[in-house]
């Protein structure tokens, strides 16, 4: 990562890390939504958990 911040400069890595980071957010949103549904589970919103069997 030293290598591409001397090459590219802190913009270019600051970039890249942000797209890391909201790719990984959603992928573990996606999990996380898979789960809850094979639990019985659904979301309401991204941050609440319903329960659509009880």
């Amino acid at each position: 990562m030293a290598w591409r911040v001397m090459v590219k400069g802190t913009e270019f890595v600051e970039e890249g890390l942000a797209a890391y980071e909201a790719k990984f957010i959603e992928g573990k949103k996606r999990s996380l939504r898979r789960l809850a549904r094979e639990l019985g589970h659904g979301f309401a919103s991204d941050f609440a958990v319903v329960c659509l069997g009880c």
